[in-house]
């Protein structure tokens, strides 16, 4: 058996756009932006990916400390809510292509969707940062 990963879409609304996932967590009012490798993470995790199997695999790719940076980041993950560990059958789901650099996985959370979701994209928006970050 193995340790699969799992996304609630009942409750969890995301997209992926320019390099960065946008989640939505409609329980708890939450918006999360995942930056760096975590949104190649976030698609695996989509996709019923085993936890192990995506462990290794960035091991193999970038080294063990990525590896142990990736699963304190899923654990982050499931610790938020963002994410469920349930045991599963045995099968493969096939990973998402991998980027060529190793960037360490991230995750912003802001709280006060109602106010983000509100806000002027144009002339709000702190222009360096993108949104959901306002200007000071």
């Amino acid at each position: 058996m193995k340790s699969i990963l799992l996304v609630d879409t009942d409750r969890i609304i995301h997209d992926t756009i320019d390099g960065e996932t946008i989640i939505i967590d409609s329980v708890e009012g939450r918006l999360s932006v995942l930056g760096g490798i975590a949104p190649t993470i976030w698609v695996a995790a989509t996709q019923g990916a085993d936890s192990q199997r995506l462990i290794s695999e960035v091991s193999d790719r970038f080294g063990s400390a990525a590896s142990t940076e990736t699963l304190k980041f899923i654990n982050q993950l499931v610790a938020l809510g963002l994410l469920t560990l349930v045991t599963g059958p045995e099968g493969d789901v096939e990973l998402p292509e991998w980027p060529e650099n190793y960037e360490q996985p991230v995750v912003e959370q802001f709280d006060d969707i109602a106010d983000i979701l509100t806000m002027d994209p144009i002339h709000e928006v702190d222009v360096g940062r993108g949104w959901p970050r306002r200007s000071a």
